[in-house]
């Protein structure tokens, strides 16, 4: 017997909470969300406690609600990087674009709470870099196969190396000593692998990546 189709109402305050997220999370960013109160909260998206609370049933439901959302987002670059009806130029570019735009928003301050506060949600964000590497890895193998990386590289270290750096770039007392953000830091960090690892880096690659950072300033 197959699943009885969500209410349309539950689909209307699925978009509703999004909305809110979106207006949420510059102050999380900006401050992290310990000292944050839910009727805070309410007044920043301009409703009710009451309304809020029919959403959001607690400061933890809605981190993890924030969190899945920022996942989500960085989850659509992974489709783009595997897509073999793309050239693997087109496709390490944009997906690069929307990975480092995605996870806009993930501060330190936020991480750092996040960390602390919701250790069980923090795990999230290091299982989510699990997979991540993998399906990287499995497009290295794929691009070294076909050319568009280098054929001299060890695709093991390669991987292990992406490994270790999401780790660090995920840990918000790494970036506040480097004075660095996590969007800006990974299009650093890629741009920086690119000129190491692509058989045919080049001036509109260089061009595409200074543009990049200069946006996510």
């Amino acid at each position: 017997m197959g699943r009885r189709p969500l209410p349309k109402t539950r689909s209307l305050n699925a978009e509703k909470r999004n909305a809110w997220l979106k207006i949420i999370l510059p102050h999380f960013s900006a401050n992290g969300f310990s000292n944050v109160r839910m009727d805070e909260l309410s007044t920043i998206v301009g409703v009710s406690k009451a309304t809020f609370y029919k959403h959001f049933v607690s400061k933890e439901d809605l981190i993890q609600a924030l969190l899945k959302w920022k996942i989500d987002e960085i989850s659509l670059s992974m489709p783009v990087l595997m897509d073999n009806s793309i050239n693997y130029y087109e496709r390490y570019l944009k997906s690069t674009e929307l990975s480092c735009f995605a996870v806009s928003g993930l501060s330190n301050a936020f991480l750092a709470d996040l960390k602390l506060e919701y250790p069980e949600l923090y795990k999230q964000v290091e299982n989510f870099r699990n997979e991540l590497v993998k399906i990287v890895g499995e497009f290295y193998k794929q691009a070294q196969r076909d050319g568009f990386i280098r054929a001299d590289l060890d695709i093991k270290i390669l991987a292990m190396t992406e490994d270790l750096v999401y780790e660090r770039a995920a840990d918000p007392d790494f970036l506040s000593r480097y004075d660095s953000n996590l969007e800006e830091f990974l299009a650093k960090y890629i741009h920086f692998r690119s000129m190491a690892i692509l058989t045919n880096y080049n001036e509109e690659t260089a061009i595409f990546f200074k543009n990049l950072i200069s946006r996510l300033k």
